[in-house]
């Protein structure tokens, strides 16, 4: 079954009818070669992945380390992959995008960092992000996506959206970008964090490996909720 952007058409209704339909198909066995610009699809769907650039293979590989490459490549072609004029035989190659700030180091701590490898759940984390701005750059916004291990997105947000504005003087900086309590049972999770400008054009990004939690209790599922009982006999009257 060949899918061409079919999920980038039609109302959340008709969206979820598709997905379903998708995984039936999957399920029976069947082959789906999936066709689209949409990274998080590709990582709900696909087991593995081809980016694409003007007809030239840059990658095959498994769904998130090939999403990954497309997210670099979007980053590195300063506007977006095939964004830039064909390129003539024997011409050389263009130089790189000057970009006005860029991601330095990305790192995650928590209370067990150093200690143990694996949070608990409900303990607080932050990621700090390291950066270089090469000339002024006013509004610059951070934003930080959370994908389990499957692909699938479990939080996502930006500076922006916390109406929590900076304007970037030229030099090195950090970000500390900080959750007081993170609320998931087991599971390992992905980061990825973004430079953007409050248009959405984006400096720069990175994806990696974030953080572990591990369960020790009997609660089961992927949210740490906290759960209170109250019973009591009826009353006689």
């Amino acid at each position: 079954l060949v899918v061409d952007e079919v999920l980038a058409v039609g109302d959340e209704n008709f969206q979820r009818k598709c997905m379903a339909r998708i995984k039936e198909i999957q399920n029976d066995g069947r082959t789906i070669l999936f066709v689209t610009h949409a990274a998080d699809m590709v990582r709900q769907i696909c087991d593995r992945a081809v980016v694409l650039n003007a007809g030239q293979t840059l990658v095959v590989g498994n769904a998130n380390e090939a999403v990954r490459m497309y997210h670099e490549q979007l980053v590195a072609g300063g506007g977006g992959i095939g964004a830039a004029e064909p390129q003539v035989e024997g011409a050389p190659p263009p130089a790189p995008v000057a970009r006005a700030v860029v991601i330095t180091g990305v790192d995650v701590e928590h209370p067990g960092s150093g200690t143990r490898r694996h949070m608990l759940p409900w303990e607080p984390l932050t990621v700090h992000v390291a950066f270089e701005a090469f000339e002024p750059v006013p509004g610059l916004v951070f934003a930080l996506e959370i994908h389990d291990l499957e692909g699938a997105l479990v939080f996502a947000s930006d500076t922006e959206i916390l109406d929590h504005p900076y304007d970037a003087p030229a030099g090195s900086g950090r970000a500390d970008l900080r959750f007081e309590h993170v609320p998931l049972l087991d599971g390992s999770y992905t980061i990825k964090v973004q430079l953007r400008s409050p248009l959405g054009i984006v400096y720069d990004g990175r994806e990696q490996s974030g953080f572990e939690i591990m369960n020790p209790g009997r609660t089961r599922g992927s949210v740490a909720l906290q759960l209170q009982a109250d019973i009591r006999a009826a009353s006689l009257s």
